[in-house]
This record gives C-alpha cells, sequence and structure tokens, in this order.
C-alpha cells in the first residue's frame, strides 16, 4: 500500500503544500483533501510516504518540550486502584462501531463512467464545479458535538486567511478606477473603441492596442491628455486591469497616438456617425424577460434574473442581458441562480424540469420603456438546472428548512471570506405538483454557525452536487446575499407588496443624461480635431454609467474632479484568483463617504460582472 509513483506530480505537490501549510494536518485529513481535489481514491498509508520520503513525518510520541521534566510524584495506592477499575468498567461498556458508520470517502461516480459520458457532462448537468477548499478535517461533518473538528476547520481558516493577506501583492495607486473598468466588462466583452479603430486603420496594429485604447479613456478622466504625462502612473491599477504586466514605454504611447491620428478627416464624419451607433447600442439596456411556455402561461423574471414576478425592477445592459439569458435558460450550460422567488415559482420549476406542456416556447425580452427589443424561439427539449434563494421573510421559508441542521456541514467562501454551514433534505411542500414530473428537488439549508438560526435555503434541482458546491455557486453569483441592494430591495417588495428598483436612473433633462441628439451633434462639431475625440467622449458615457448603475443619487450633480477624489482614486490591491478576480481597496481613516463606496462596492458585486478571464469580480473594502 501506499505506493507514491502512481500519483501525478501535481497531487503529490498538493499534499506537501497542505502539512508545510498547517503541521497539524495527519495522514487522514490530506488523503480526504487529496480525494476531493483530485477525485481519486488516496489512503492514509500513500500520503504517510509521500511526506516521510519529503522529511515531513511528525515525530511519534508526544513533542518534546523545551522545560525541565517536572519532579515524579507518588499516587496513593487507593486512588491508583479506585482509578484503575473507573478504566476497566469504560473498556467493558464501549461498543465498536459498525463497518456502515465509519467515515468512507464519497466515490465519486465520474470515476466509473465511460468517457463519452464524462465528456458530455457539463452540457447535462448545467453545471461546472470549480476549486474550492472544503472542510480540512476530513472528518464527519462538524456540528454541535465535535469541538474538535469545529477547531480544526477554523485553524485551516485562518490559514487560508493569511496566506491570501500574504499573496495580495503590492499596494495599487488609483485602483478605484476598478468602477470604470467594471462598466467597460458589463457593457462589452470586447473593446468598442478597439474594434471600431481596427475597421477604419490599415497599418499593422501591436497586439496591445485594444487594451491601449480601453485605457486611454480613463486616463483622460483623470485629466492625463499629453503622452508625456502617462510617465507618472508608473503603479497605477489601470495597467494590471488591462492586462499590461507593465505599463506601456514612452515609445508605446506616441506610437498608438500617431496611429489613431492616421484616420483623415475625410473619414472623420463617417467614423463618429459609426461611433455614436455604436455607443447607443452598447448602452442599450434590457428590463425584463417574458417567458411563454407551452401551457399558454408566462413567467416574467427581470434581466438580471433577481427573482420572478412582474417589474422586478433590475434592468442590465442589453449583451448582458442577453448572455445571460443564453447560457442561463436557452442553452443552460450554466444553472440559473435566482436571488429569491416570487412569484410563478410552480411553473418555473416546471419549465426548468421539462414538464409536458409546460417547455419554454418564447422569450421576449423588453427594455426600460416596455418597448421589444428581442425575441427568441429556439429552445433546447432538455431539463434545466436552476437555485433560487428562500428567505426568512417568505412564506415558503419554514415548509423549506432541512431537519438535519445538528449536522450541519462547515463551509469557508475564500473569495468573499465568509464561513457558513450548509444541512441538505428533500423539498417535499412541491412534490406532490411534480410528482409525475421526475423532478428531484432539494433545500440546502445555510447558518452562520453550528448553533445559529438558518438564514436562507436554496430550492434547487441540482441532485448530483454537494450542498457546499450548490453554497459556492450561488455565492459566486450573488456574494452579498440578501444584504445587498438587491435583496433589500426584493425585501421591500414583499413587504409593501411594490417591485422596487434595483438601479437608479436619470430623469430626463438631467445634466448626467444629455439627450443622445445633443450629444451627437457636439460630437461631430469636433470632427476635424481627429478620432482622438472619442476617447475623451467614451470617458464621459463610462463615467456616468458609474453615476447611474454604482454610485447613485447622492452623486448625480458631482463634477469628475469630486468622483475621482470620492471614488477613482482609491488605492488597493488587484489580487487575481483561481475562481475570481478579487479586488481590495483601501480608504483612508479619514475617508468620509464609507457607504456610499459599500453600496456601490456591493452593486458592483451583484452585477455578475465577468473579467476577460471569465471569472466574477469581487470588490472588498479593507478598513
Amino acid at each position: 500500500m501506499g505506493v507514491v509513483y502512481k500519483f501525478r506530480k501535481e497531487v503529490i505537490d498538493f499534499v506537501l503544500q497542505q502539512k508545510r501549510t498547517d503541521d497539524d494536518l495527519g495522514c487522514r485529513q490530506l488523503a480526504v483533501l487529496t480525494s476531493e481535489k483530485f477525485k481519486i481514491q488516496v489512503s492514509k498509508s500513500s500520503v504517510n510516504a509521500i511526506i516521510k520520503n519529503a522529511n515531513l513525518s511528525n515525530s511519534v510520541g508526544r513533542p518534546l518540550s523545551a522545560e525541565p521534566a517536572p519532579k515524579k510524584f507518588q499516587i496513593p495506592s487507593q486512588k491508583k486502584q479506585q482509578l484503575l477499575e473507573e478504566v476497566r468498567k469504560v473498556k467493558l461498556e464501549q461498543k465498536p462501531l459498525p463497518p456502515k458508520l465509519l467515515h468512507q470517502p464519497p466515490k465519486d461516480p465520474e470515476i466509473s463512467r465511460p468517457k463519452k459520458d464524462l465528456a458530455a457532462e457539463p452540457r447535462e448537468r448545467g453545471f461546472s464545479s470549480s476549486r474550492r477548499p472544503k472542510v480540512p478535517c476530513g472528518e464527519e461533518p462538524i456540528g454541535r458535538r465535535e469541538p474538535n473538528g469545529q477547531a480544526t476547520f477554523l485553524r485551516h481558516v485562518e490559514s487560508l486567511r493569511a496566506r491570501r493577506a500574504q499573496n495580495k501583492g503590492i499596494a495599487r495607486e488609483g485602483m478605484g478606477c476598478i468602477f470604470l473598468k467594471a462598466a467597460q466588462w458589463q457593457l462589452s466583452r470586447t473593446s468598442v473603441l478597439g474594434g471600431l479603430l481596427r475597421k477604419h486603420i490599415s497599418e499593422p496594429l501591436p497586439p496591445s492596442f485594444d487594451a491601449f485604447c480601453d485605457v486611454l479613456p480613463c486616463l483622460n478622466l483623470l485629466g492625463v491628455s499629453e503622452p508625456s504625462q502617462i510617465g507618472r502612473l508608473v503603479n497605477h491599477a489601470l495597467w494590471p486591469l488591462n492586462g499590461f504586466e507593465q505599463p506601456s514605454s514612452d515609445l508605446e504611447i506616441p506610437r498608438s497616438n500617431s496611429i489613431i491620428g492616421t484616420i483623415s478627416p475625410k473619414k472623420s464624419v463617417r467614423f463618429f456617425l459609426e461611433y455614436e451607433k455604436e455607443k447607443r447600442q452598447v448602452f442599450m439596456e434590457a428590463s425584463r424577460f417574458e417567458f411563454h411556455l407551452g401551457n399558454g402561461s408566462r413567467i416574467i423574471t427581470d434581466a438580471c434574473l433577481t427573482g420572478l414576478g412582474e417589474d422586478a425592477g433590475f434592468s442590465a445592459c442589453a449583451e448582458q442581458a442577453m448572455t445571460m439569458l443564453s447560457h442561463c435558460v436557452i442553452s443552460n450550460n450554466r444553472p440559473a441562480i435566482f436571488l429569491s422567488s416570487g412569484g410563478e415559482v410552480l411553473d418555473m420549476m416546471a419549465a426548468f424540469e421539462g414538464a409536458e406542456g409546460n417547455q419554454f416556447k418564447k422569450v421576449i425580452v423588453f427594455d426600460g420603456a416596455g418597448e421589444r427589443i428581442a425575441e427568441f424561439f429556439s429552445f433546447p427539449r432538455k431539463k434545466r438546472f436552476f437555485m433560487l434563494g428562500v428567505w426568512p421573510w417568505q412564506e415558503e421559508f419554514s415548509l423549506l428548512l432541512s431537519k438535519n441542521t445538528r449536522m450541519a456541514e462547515p463551509f469557508y467562501d475564500e473569495v468573499t471570506d465568509k464561513i457558513l454551514y450548509v444541512a441538505a433534505g428533500p423539498a417535499p411542500i412541491f412534490q406532490k405538483e411534480l410528482r409525475g414530473k421526475g423532478a428531484s428537488l432539494r433545500s440546502i439549508t445555510v447558518l452562520t454557525s453550528p448553533e445559529g438560526a438558518p438564514v436562507m435555503v436554496i430550492l434547487t434541482n441540482c441532485a448530483d452536487k454537494a450542498p457546499t458546491d450548490i453554497l459556492e455557486a450561488f455565492l459566486k453569483r450573488w456574494p452579498n446575499l440578501d444584504m445587498g441592494p438587491a435583496g433589500r430591495a426584493l425585501y421591500a417588495a414583499d413587504i409593501s407588496g411594490e417591485a422596487g428598483g434595483g438601479y437608479v436612473h436619470f430623469p430626463l433633462g438631467h445634466p448626467a443624461s444629455p439627450p443622445p441628439e445633443e450629444e451627437a451633434q457636439d460630437l461631430l462639431g469636433q470632427a476635424e480635431l481627429g478620432a482622438s475625440v472619442i476617447f475623451q467622449d467614451w470617458g464621459n458615457a463610462l463615467n456616468r454609467y458609474c453615476q447611474k448603475h454604482f454610485f447613485g443619487k447622492e452623486f448625480y450633480s458631482s463634477d469628475i474632479t469630486q468622483l475621482v477624489s470620492m471614488f477613482y482614486s482609491l488605492s488597493g490591491y488587484y489580487v487575481p484568483q483561481d475562481r475570481a478576480l478579487l479586488v481590495l481597496l483601501c480608504p483612508s481613516a479619514a475617508y468620509s463617504c464609507f457607504n456610499e463606496l459599500q453600496r456601490a462596492v456591493q452593486l458592483v458585486n451583484e452585477g455578475g460582472i465577468l473579467d476577460p478571464r471569465g471569472q466574477p469580480l469581487v470588490i472588498k473594502i479593507i478598513k
């Protein structure tokens, strides 16, 4: 047993890294951690052989003490006899555990499946798992009766926190520009200006041209208009946020500017007209989806898939809304994750299960004015996967609670830095209606401590995923849970019966939102100045988007100088991770807009924004 050469190098490296990180981890714990990470069977003896070869084995017996050994003392013979009798009594009363009750690492069904099934797995299940720190003790689920396991889990969490603090890199100035970058990523998955300029420039362009076109509008907002001034921003966050390993050199910046200047004045009018058309399309917003089912009923959700019901009030830019609609509902290559239920829960579940007569037939996308902007009629006939949050203020909450919360499993989400506990159980309240459809519904109860009251329930039909995997996916989409703007708006809507708006909208004629016709005329009037004018205009448009979607009413009338001071100039850390892009903002002790900053961060975090790697953007504030 324990033949090391059967393991890949990455498995051996993982075992050694875990052992070096936490010397208290034993062979059994390391074996479970390794099995869960690499989906292979690992024995304690194999792990012992690995750490023994690396001279990392703990010494046998009690650790040596630096203090002098205490003097021997004599136990009275009467007391010694009494203790021996008590020990014998305990041994006689103890019974060995039946083999079925001994913990066995769960077997991964993927190991015994044919390769053909494995290739089809993501599409069939609609759920892609990601790496996460699971229960470090590797024993039974930690509950109220296992203080030692709880202590081991918390010690492992602290080691992860310490490692993250150590690996966060260097502090960068201007990390508050992440709001501008979040707006760019939310509006388009590619560089809008880079793509437009490429169509009008004939000479070869450097590979970083598109990224440079995303940096320039933000530099204009910061007051950097001359190429010679860019050299001052050596440690600025705009470079790593846009994919630059180091700032552009003094030669690259003038060259890129000169390339942009090659667009002739004769082509300027056409170029600016195309730019205005592109800008209007990019900033178009969707407000809700209206799904039509085969039985004639309808399901309405907002454009962010926040909840069910009429006019939930959470709009999204059109491209992001269409992408979410495609991935989460039409093709369903990832589960649809709703923050909360609202109305037609049973119809929605039947439609996702593909019940006869309840299949999706078409979906209509509406803008904020109630006008149709798109329709889709092609829905693959298959089962779809969903997760739906249920909260204490909702009627279904008490009916869905798991009965097994006393043995809730601990979970630590490294991205959001949340410690939670989960317990799973069946969801019987809907089984009667869906009995003939073969639905397998589960309720995942979430607690903030083993002894605390449940704070939420996740209703899902993802039957073959662990409760911690489901909670991880839910946090990846809704890291604020019900404590963010969306949760507060849904709570207010449930209590008052009126839907609340998730994002603010500028009133007509407001200075922060000039009529599009005036914008176009002003821009065409500057056409003779060259194509570089669009960078300032695009920067202003991104800033208005941040005011509208992130900053709120208090900053409607704020000029760019105030916004730079309050938001864009904040320093912080850029920390790419395996599961997310983590950005840490560090306001000073004298910072006066902490509540406004916290709300803006929450809105970005629940905006479903992905970086170019496809990982969610998560912002945290370090006080």
